[in-house]
This record gives structure tokens, sequence and C-alpha cells, in this order.
């Protein structure tokens, strides 16, 4: 029901450059490796012009085929994000992502590794005083999360929720999300509600992610595609 769209690269904007002039590459670089089969893993991608000496270095691999990136690779999500290494050289200093398995190699060839613990900030009842709820859709192998106002899930309704696969996210989730990837990203989907009757009756409509492996329920149409080739 969706097709994949290719997305735009965002190189201006990524981490890892050490001038803003040279060519910047699309690289990778492991945040979780998953267990002994690879299920669960998940990979960082991003744009930087680092010497490739440095990329083995720092566990960073450079993509040569954007067709076969595995699953489980995010473009520069806001969470998770790899660690960091930093390097001061004679003439400039280097910034860039290191993989978990990279650590003790990175310091040895003098890079200052600052290890990532940022937690994402979630809302996981439907009770409190917060306004939104954690919900996520799993696409390409990763858990494409965001918050959803209380008010759109009370109009969309728990059924058409599931129909669509968004999920609720729970305290298992919570380590496993992703927010704000570019790649890869959920098409969207609308419907128009009805409320009221009579001179009261208001329509409008409620647009929200969908899990493009789901077909649509009743009265939902396609607003954008997913992004799924990247």
């Amino acid at each position: 029901m969706c097709l994949a769209c290719p997305i735009q690269s965002l190189v201006g904007a990524n981490m890892g450059s050490t001038s803003k002039y040279d060519q910047k590459d699309l690289c990778t670089v492991s945040i979780n490796p998953g267990d002994e089969a690879g299920v669960g893993a998940l990979v960082y991608a991003f744009y930087t012009n680092i010497p490739k000496v440095s990329r083995t270095t720092l566990g960073i691999t450079t993509v040569t085929d954007t067709t076969s990136l595995p699953v489980g690779t995010a473009l520069t999500p806001s969470y998770p994000k790899p660690s960091r290494a930093n390097k001061r050289f004679q003439t400039k200093s280097s910034s860039t992502f290191v993989a978990a398995a990279k650590f003790n190699a990175a310091r040895v060839d003098g890079w200052t590794v600052t290890r990532n613990r940022k937690l994402p900030s979630v809302h996981l009842t439907s009770g409190g005083s917060s306004l939104v709820r954690t919900v996520f859709v799993t696409i390409r192998g990763i858990k494409y999360a965001w918050h959803m106002p209380k008010t759109t899930i009370g109009r969309i309704g728990d059924a058409d929720l599931a129909a669509l696969g968004i999920q609720y996210a729970t305290e298992n989730d919570v380590k496993e999300l992703v927010f704000g990837a570019e790649f890869p990203k959920p098409g969207r989907a609308k419907k128009l509600i009805v409320s009221g009757s009579g001179d009261a009756q208001t329509a409008s409509n409620v647009i929200t992610f969908y899990d493009p492996s789901k077909e649509f329920p009743s009265g939902w149409s396609t607003v954008s595609n997913a992004y799924l080739i990247l």
C-alpha cells in the first residue's frame, strides 16, 4: 500500500566534519550490535569527512551502496546517538562518533570518548498530567517513536490505532525507541472525523504516522509515503 520514496541527503547539519568545505560521505556507526543473530541491532547513519584512517579506529563504516543498508539503520535520529569522540590535532580539532566496541582503541589513538547516557523523555501512561503519550510503529527494524497528543488518540480510537500498526510504548521499549530519524520514516495517513450533530456538527481531518506494512482501516487514506530507500 505504501510506495518507497528516496530521501534527500542532509549533509550540512550532521556531526563529524573536519572542514565544512570537504566532501562528506554517508557513514554508519553501531549503537547496539543486537543479539548473536543481530536481532535488535541499531546502526546510526550520518555524514562526515573524518579521514578514513580515523574512521577505522573509531568503528565508522563508509557506505558505498545505500540500497543495501542493514535493517536497523537510522539516519541522524535525535535519539539515540552514539558516544562521541574528540581529538586535538596540531592545527585543528575533530569531533565525531565512536562505536562502543572501539572505545579503547580510540583512547589509545588519542581520542577523548564521551559516553552518551541520555535516555529519551517518554510518556507511558494514559493517565496523569501529561497531554501526550509515547507511541511507535516498527519500520525497517526500528521502533520509530513520537509523542501523540491524547486528544488525537481519543479521536482515532484504539481500534484504528492498532489497525494502523501504532503501538503504545512500554518500559520494555524505552531503550529501543528511535526519535526523529530522517530515514527510515513512516508515511502519514488521514481520516475525516465527524463529531456532534445538527448545527453543532463539525468535521476535520486527523493525521498520523502509520506502519507501512499495514492495510488502512476504513476511512483512512495516504497523506505521504514512507521513506524506505535512502
